[in-house]
């Protein structure tokens, strides 16, 4: 008589909705794919074949296309879930730190630029003669016309006077 306290339990019976669930979403997708492009495959082989109509060279371009579009996505998500690495989707993660982590490093931009003054544009761009006469004018217009003009012609308005 076998001892019944020693023999391994077989485990539940698991539903096909809860089976179904367990399962990476990607590979469910990449399944289903697989499954309608392999239907628009058969569709369009038997509505070629068993049509009584003539069909015309676009709408078997269009079937085609379709078709093609479907096999390529199916592709693309069979390829994604056997080509890349294990660590694929974590290396996206690591991505985003490290990004995040030299972001914090970087300083933020000054607030704002403040214009210069006049009078220190006057300081850094008059000769000695130019900033004597710059400073005669009193009309705050004056001196930005003055500023505005090219050196000859500030030494030609200087040697007017």
């Amino acid at each position: 008589m076998p001892d019944d306290q020693n023999t391994p339990s077989a485990p539940p019976p698991v539903s096909f909705k809860t089976a179904l669930l367990s399962l990476n979403p990607k590979i469910v997708l990449a399944f289903f794919l697989v499954v309608i492009a392999a239907a628009m495959v058969v569709y369009l082989i038997n509505t070629l074949v068993n049509t009584t109509a003539k069909l015309d060279a676009g709408t078997v371009a269009l079937f085609a296309s379709m078709v093609t579009t479907f096999i390529l996505m199916a592709k693309s998500a069979t390829d994604y879930q056997t080509s890349s690495s294990a660590g694929s989707d974590k290396k996206d993660d690591a991505q985003t730190a490290v990004s995040k982590a030299l972001a914090e490093k970087v300083p933020p931009a000054p607030a704002s630029v403040v214009a210069p003054t006049t009078d220190q544009l006057a300081a850094a761009l008059l000769s000695n003669g130019q900033r004597t006469y710059y400073g005669t004018l009193t009309d705050e217009e004056a001196k930005k016309k003055f500023l505005a003009m090219s050196d000859a012609e500030r030494n030609a308005v200087i040697g007017k006077v």
